[in-house]
């Protein structure tokens, strides 16, 4: 009997270019600090790698109303402890509106920005939005992306869906698998799921029904969708799409 090659690459359902695409836009409430860039519960693909298991991430936000500020300061946390930063970093001066920060690879985060209003010891926070460092880089024999499209409950079960519409080969398989429990912080470590289900290529179902008494218990979920891709009856490649989900 063949042994089956399974090389998996874990890939992040954005756009090649550098900084964060993937996911909806939602404007700061306060109407002051809008924070654009990693969008709000993305995976975020495309920072500049460091070595040691970190890489260089880009934050952007946008202002509105007339304050003056002196400074911002970028807040990262981890998505599990919003007390304590983990990084502190700030600008130079008040107009500048992006700043690049080196975080390690792989990791459930939150950000922040606080404005430092200039003449004052006033400030005005955002919103807190959470996002999730890159992990390892694509393989070129990896398949591409598979983009996760939704995560909904109706009545009394929640439905998953995804896309696939930059991978060129139709024969592609998947996985489904969500975190045993609300709030993991290591999104990459394989023992943090469970698989919940799995479609196959003849079927081309892009769709995964969960019930929701399935859940152990409120709380934050990541939900991975494995892609397979074959190139023969013994090698295949993956990659790992992530979203995350609030029951």
């Amino acid at each position: 009997m063949k042994n089956l090659r399974i090389i998996t690459i874990v890939f992040f359902t954005l756009n090649f270019f550098i900084g964060c695409e993937e996911g909806e836009f939602i404007a700061d409430t306060s109407g002051a600090i809008n924070l654009t860039e990693p969008k709000k519960d993305a995976l975020c693909e495309g920072g500049e790698p460091q070595g040691n298991g970190r890489i260089l991430i880009p934050f952007r936000w946008t202002l509105e109303g007339d304050d003056s500020y002196d400074s911002f300061t970028v807040n990262i946390y981890e998505a599990s402890n919003l007390e304590a930063p983990v990084v502190t970093s700030q600008t130079q001066n008040g107009t500048q509106t992006s700043i690049e920060i080196e975080l390690e690879r792989g990791r459930n985060l939150t950000w922040e920005v606080i404005g430092n209003i200039s003449g004052s010891t006033d400030v005005v926070p955002s919103l807190k939005w959470g996002f999730y460092s890159e992990s390892i880089p694509q393989n070129d024999n990896a398949p591409l992306p598979t983009r996760i499209l939704s995560i909904e409950r109706r009545l009394d079960n929640f439905f998953i869906t995804w896309d696939n519409d930059n991978e060129s080969v139709d024969e592609l398989t998947y996985n489904i698998y969500r975190s045993i429990s609300p709030g993991i912080q290591d999104i990459s470590n394989e023992n943090n799921y469970t698989k919940i289900g799995n479609t196959r290529s003849e079927t081309d179902s892009k769709e995964l029904t969960l019930r929701f008494t399935e859940l152990p218990d409120r709380g934050e979920y990541i939900f991975r969708v494995e892609t397979i891709k074959s190139i023969s009856s013994s090698i295949q490649f993956t990659t790992n799409s992530y979203s995350k989900f609030t029951y």
